[in-house]
């Protein structure tokens, strides 16, 4: 079927179809998801279990590990590690990234709960946390009182907020629980013979509230309620606790202790802004929904929510993800635009103005066919789907130009507009698909890489593919149409004939000298392949860079046992010094556990009382990383010995650490050995910084070791020597108090200047269940002082420690080069294993999979070759065309002082397709000039002079639209810019002279042969 002369004879059609198409693309554009990223789950559930006073042994052998073994029996299970501390088990589950979650979580759950039971009975837990990987789109503080105060407002709020239809859930950080404390001296404790499971039966008996029936009537049913549970502190006071047996006179709760409402002490976990307690709401989105309509919902809200707030009270959002998208995204149009603008530039000049605006509205055409078929692929508009329209831009107009180029041809040797426009079309419209098609299988086979890589690059070959086949079908039929009307007519032939004649002779000349000294040529092409292995090596392999935004993180750790308190107070110290820094816009400190993820690349620790991380926002993401420089050497001068530890966030997927070294073995002191060694040949390899292990260091704890006959004499159970410590420091619940949709637990413990350690420790009273007296600990127990374990961490059920470090001025995986051969040379004992993690795992897994993608697309673009042309050597010849592409990427990255990233080397990869097209047509019109018996010398030579113009208009075009994203794109797309820029460069002029020598070295003049 001649399509061009099909659209030529129903032109309402056509116009009326493509009119079609750009309405529904601008509405789409309106209407699309937009994200900072691309939507990537992270496949990670927690497990979390509670074993109060158990030491961190204690927790991995009883808790642990029976989790562990049930988890294990997961079929999607990709790996599994966790972390047992005191009183404290988190166990994380990492599934296949293609299987569904929310069925495998309900598995999990399924698992976790059969095994419940033969738990020990003091467990709190397991509960499954499946949204640890959710990343939070806004954070707004409630600031300006405490946050007992301010903890209705912010559920206010919240409530409020969750109206809007793109939230999907709603965090409050910075609560603090209360607790009604009843708080006594040793003598309160000892005298009444209270018991403290006594007391707490007598505070359960009054706060109960039975049902008491109903009564009827003549007039119906009426139901009666009695008072019972405590509405307010005086009732808790008012108590019975004993009566004298001579008199009768009651003893009340109030007249023996202090009953007082306050807060969880100690406090588990504290958010600062400003030195100062606030609260915070942290919003997830729902998926396909647009982030930046989420900000104007959500900015709306609060505007109404601040006209209701008492004075003093105040609202703030310090984490402002639809801001941040909204900015990406017009930088990311800006260099669309700006694109757009010097491909048309470039046309201009070399096609002339008519032609050279004709080829480019195949541009907008194009870009709004992706985008009506964006929704349907569930692809947002996001800072990769908008880099590849800009990837895809020069080579949109690459078919029009073609089309164009021969139109104007066929117009010169005389045919009418009308015949021209759709004889250009047809006669190179097979070439034109299979390039086209080459260009696309260049890029689709990405879809094949999996995991989370897979995800983050996902819109990359979707959009360019899709608009790629766009241009093809607006070139073979829009195209010629407006071709008909539009196209100027020839220039006069002298003029033109010697402007060619120039392009001409210039070129005869030189393909004239390489095609005699073609052998020279070829050993010169084979010695740059070689070069460039070596070039390779020298520039060395990362993954992905360093996240251009206007926020990073300062992660503080205190030795394992650390109090909150004391976290706390170092974290206010190190909080006021960043804040003193002129970069600095603003803080959020939360001490106690990590924030939420409001990057994507961000991994939040759990909670843990030695820890604290400080969000720090700067003035502008151009200043982060400067300012993270300047505050990592400042506090490691004015905190030394301390491990803060100042982060820029990264991009691409989440790792611990970019160097990770995993240990394996049974034995805690043999890894810890171990992990020493390897710390110091890390310390002492330049490049590294922040060297430290996961094991962390010993607790100090307390070993009560009962006399089992002395206590038996005396009617004291080991469990009641454990609820006299519970019920004296850190407090007994004895019931809870019920105050609207909370509950509110009320506990017993000793005064404040009674809970300090001493030598009365050994006076401690223990009750007895049994007399009903109290003895002193001394005359049943010994204490003595232990160390233990403070952190102990499998990795597939074996214990492990991990040896983390960042890497600066050097690439991480030239760090590892240097130092695994050190490593190596440490004697391992029987059974322990060094794994390498961090970066190069992750770089691995997915520079291995690109590779396969890479001989997946050389394969089907072969098989697309053999069909076109039919012959093995023609392929072979327009196959070479690609290490003349990598050689010139190479190039490129040196030139521009970068890596062989993940995202450069997927710019090596895309140009394996871009080169190609042009090798097609060239290839096409060298066989049509040999049908014309030409011989092999005048064939390549006159179809480089026929091709040399719409070359160079179609690379000079794509490194056009290239060149703002490789100046302005950011640096996770400049490397991936500079490869193509370059590598196209050099591969249009290799194009040019190298074929031609290849051709004539496959193909040989039959009187050649013969001689």
């Amino acid at each position: 079927m001649n399509i061009p002369r099909w659209s030529i004879e129903r032109p309402a059609l056509v116009l009326l179809c493509t009119l079609a198409v750009a309405i529904w693309g601008v509405v789409n554009y309106f209407d699309i998801s937009r994200r900072e990223d691309p939507e990537i789950k992270i496949p990670t559930a927690l497990v979390i279990s509670m074993l109060p006073g158990a030491s961190a042994e204690e927790v991995e052998r009883e808790v642990t590990a029976p989790i562990e073994r049930a988890v294990a029996s997961l079929q999607s299970l990709d790996h599994q590690k966790s972390q047992s501390l005191a009183n404290l088990s988190v166990v994380w589950v990492t599934i296949d990234y293609e299987a569904d979650a929310d069925m495998e979580w309900q598995k999990l759950r399924s698992k976790i709960q059969s095994i419940a039971g033969t738990l020990p009975s003091t467990v709190v837990g397991p509960r499954v946390w499946d949204s640890f990987g959710d990343t939070s789109a806004m954070i707004v503080l409630l600031q300006g009182a405490d946050p007992i105060t301010l903890k209705p407002y912010a559920e206010s709020l919240r409530d409020e907020l969750l109206t809007v239809p793109s939230i999907a859930e709603i965090d409050i950080l910075g609560e603090q629980k209360e607790v009604i404390w009843i708080e006594g001296s040793v003598e309160a404790f000892q005298a009444y013979e209270l018991h403290p499971l006594k007391l707490a039966t007598i505070l359960k008996a009054r706060n109960l509230q039975i049902p008491a029936g109903r009564i009827r009537t003549q007039n119906g049913i009426l139901r009666v309620e009695t008072s019972g549970k405590y509405q307010a502190l005086s009732e808790i006071e008012q108590t019975i606790i004993d009566l004298n047996k001579e008199t009768g006179q009651p003893t009340y709760l109030g007249d023996v202790f202090k009953v007082r409402r306050g807060v969880e002490e100690p406090l588990q976990t504290a958010l600062m802004h400003n030195d100062m307690p606030v609260m915070a709401l942290s919003m997830t989105m729902k998926k396909n929904f647009n982030v930046v309509t989420l900000g104007r919902d959500v900015e709306k809200k609060l505007r109404q929510f601040k006209k209701r707030l008492p004075q003093g009270i105040t609202v703030e959002v310090v984490h402002d993800s639809p801001k941040q998208v909204t900015n990406e995204i017009n930088n990311f149009m800006n260099n669309l635009f700006q694109g757009l603008l010097v491909v048309v530039v470039c046309m201009a000049l070399l096609l002339g103005l008519r032609p050279a605006l004709l080829s480019a509205v195949s541009i907008p055409l194009s870009v709004l066919y992706a985008l009506t078929l964006m929704p349907i692929m569930d692809v947002a508009l996001e800072k990769v789907s908008i880099a590849a329209f800009i990837i895809a831009l020069g080579m949109l107009v690459d078919n029009s130009i073609i089309v164009i180029d021969n139109i104007d041809v066929k117009m010169r040797q005389g045919c009418s507009r009308r015949e021209a426009a759709w004889r250009g079309c047809q006669e190179l419209i097979g070439p034109v698909i299979i390039g086209t098609l080459a260009t696309v299988v260049a890029f689709f086979p990405m879809l094949l890489l999996t995991g989370t890589i897979g995800a983050y690059v996902r819109s990359l070959p979707l959009v360019v593919g899709v608009s790629l086949l766009g241009s093809l079908i607006f070139s073979v039929t829009f195209t010629p149409v407006v071709a008909e009307y539009v196209m100027p007519q020839p220039k006069e032939k002298k003029k033109e004939e010697a402007k060619e004649g120039r392009i001409a002779r210039f070129y005869r000349w030189t393909i004239s000298l390489c095609l005699r000294l073609r052998w020279l040529v070829i050993l010169g092409f084979g010695a740059a392949i070689i070069g460039t292995v070596g070039l390779v090596l020298y520039l060395g392999l990362s993954f992905f860079p360093m996240a251009n935004r206007d926020q990073f993180t300062v992660d503080i750790w205190l030795k394992e046992g650390s109090a909150v308190e004391e976290t706390e107070q170092l974290a206010r110290e190190v909080d006021q010094f960043v804040r003193q820094d002129p970069d600095v816009r603003s803080t959020l400190v939360h001490v106690g556990k990590g924030g939420p993820r409001f990057y994507i690349t961000l991994k939040p620790e759990f909670q843990q009382s030695n820890y604290a991380q400080i969000m720090v926002t700067t003035k502008s993401a151009q200043k982060t990383e400067d300012t993270v420089q300047r505050i990592d050497q400042a506090l490691k001068r004015k905190f030394a010995g301390a491990r803060i530890f100042t982060k820029q966030l990264i991009m691409g997927i989440p790792v611990d650490a970019p160097i990770e070294i995993r240990l394996s073995g049974p034995d805690l002191d043999i890894l810890k050995n171990l992990s020493e060694q390897i710390q110091e040949i890390l310390r002492n390899t330049p490049g590294t910084e922040n060297v430290r292990d996961s094991f962390g260091r010993a607790v100090p704890s307390l070993k009560v070791e009962v006399n089992t006959d002395r206590a038996n004499r005396l009617g004291v159970s080991n469990s009641e020597v454990a609820l006299a410590f519970l019920s004296s420091f850190e407090g007994f619940e004895l019931t809870k108090v019920q105050e609207g949709d909370i509950e509110i637990p009320v506990k017993i413990r000793l005064n404040d200047h009674e809970r300090m350690l001493g030598d009365q420790l050994l006076e401690l009273p223990v009750p007895s269940s049994i007399t009903q007296e109290h003895v002193p600990l001394g005359s049943i127990a010994t204490i003595e002082p232990s160390w233990e374990p403070g952190v102990i961490e499998h990795r597939q059920s074996q214990r492990i420690v991990t040896i983390l470090a960042q890497n600066k001025g050097r690439l991480a995986d030239q760090i590892l080069n240097e130092v695994l051969p050190k490593i190596e040379q440490i004697a391992l004992p029987e059974g322990y294993e060094i794994e390498v993690g961090g970066e190069r795992e992750s770089m691995s897994k997915a520079f291995g999979e690109l590779i396969k993608v890479f001989f997946i697309i050389v394969a089907a673009i072969t098989l697309l070759l053999l069909f076109q042309f039919g012959g093995l050597r023609e392929t072979i010849i327009i196959l070479i065309s690609v290490p003349q592409a990598i050689i010139g990427a190479m190039i490129g990255l040196l030139c521009g002082g970068y890596s062989i990233s993940f995202m450069a080397f997927l710019g090596v990869v895309s140009l394996a397709g871009m080169v190609i097209k042009n090798a097609v047509v060239w290839m096409e019109f060298v066989i049509d000039a040999r049908k014309e018996g030409l011989s092999i010398r005048e064939a390549v030579i006159e179809a480089g002079i026929k091709r040399l113009r719409p070359i160079l208009l179609t690379s000079v075009t794509t490194i056009g639209g290239l060149i703002p994203l490789a100046l302005f794109g950011g640096i996770l797309f400049e490397p991936m810019a500079w490869s193509m820029v370059v590598g196209l460069a050099l591969s249009t002029v290799l194009i040019l002279i190298l074929l031609p020598v290849f051709y004539s070295v496959f193909f040989r003049e039959k009187k050649e042969i013969a001689a």
